[in-house]
């Protein structure tokens, strides 16, 4: 008997820093640039926040940023920050 299993390994965030390996930008209405990140198998919060604020960020960094990408996506991912979706767009906050 052949089990079944997956055709192709679940894409990974392999890459940190601001470009994250696959983001996306989207012009705001100012004018400027607004990243957005398409959510992946696994995916957290943490995870996502870490790899934007890249290799030189501390754990203290990412605990006050991880926040303010779930206000700033709070409608998309909804009651819960535990929870994304695979093919969700999660966008940056406003830089503050």
């Amino acid at each position: 008997m052949v089990e079944p299993g997956l055709l192709a390994a679940p894409e990974a965030r392999t890459t940190a820093g601001p470009g994250l390996g696959r983001s996306d930008t989207a012009a705001t209405d100012t004018g400027g640039q607004t990243m957005a990140v398409t959510v992946l198998a696994g995916d957290t919060l943490w995870d996502i926040v870490a790899a934007y604020l890249g290799p030189e960020a501390s754990d203290v960094d990412v605990a006050l940023e991880w926040p303010r990408w779930y206000e700033a996506n709070r409608a998309l991912i909804g009651g819960s920050p535990d929870v994304l979706l695979p093919g969700q767009i999660l966008r940056a906050p406003a830089v503050s």
